[in-house]
């Protein structure tokens, strides 16, 4: 299929008519008549047909891929397929993606801040499970030990008895 071709089929699967199409990319109508029977495709009409209709530049050259870029929501759904994501992990990354690049950068720092905390507050749980399991053993040793102290202590005691 010719570059033409390629064009004639775009505009075909939009269901516009040459008038239409011309009108959307600010060309004539003949103009268009012309690039689709492959004469007169400057770069310039190539780029705004993928810019206007969102067709891939890929395709229209070369025929390789799809012939349309996949929309922003078409994109995040094959994230959401792919990845077992649900609604509100879909609403999260659709409302990142709306944000001003300033504002995306203000939930990133926010996000690495609560990272921080969440790691700090998991290291410092650990570090006390550690210091309550050493107390606990120390108590278990302290206990063990002070049993054995008074045991002694009243052995010696009978015995210190019975020998009086």
């Amino acid at each position: 299929m010719t570059l033409g071709e390629r064009i004639k089929k775009v505009r075909k699967a939009l269901d516009l008519t040459q008038q239409e199409f011309a009108n959307r990319l600010g060309m004539k109508r003949n103009s268009i008549a012309q690039v689709e029977t492959g004469r007169n495709t400057s770069e310039q009409t190539i780029i705004s047909i993928c810019r206007e209709f969102g067709v891939s530049e890929e395709w229209l050259r070369t025929e390789t891929g799809k012939m349309f870029i996949p929309s922003m929501e078409e994109s995040i759904d094959e994230l959401i397929a792919q990845y077992g994501l649900d609604d509100l992990d879909r609403q999260i990354i659709l409302e990142f993606i709306k944000l001003k690049p300033e504002e995306r950068e203000a939930v990133k720092q926010y996000v690495r801040k609560l990272a921080q905390h969440l790691f700090d507050a998991d290291e410092a749980s650990q570090h006390m499970t550690i210091e309550q399991e050493a107390r606990a053993e120390a108590d278990r040793y302290y206990e063990q030990l002070l049993s054995e102290k008074k045991q002694a202590s009243q052995v010696s005691s009978a015995n210190g008895q019975d020998v009086g």
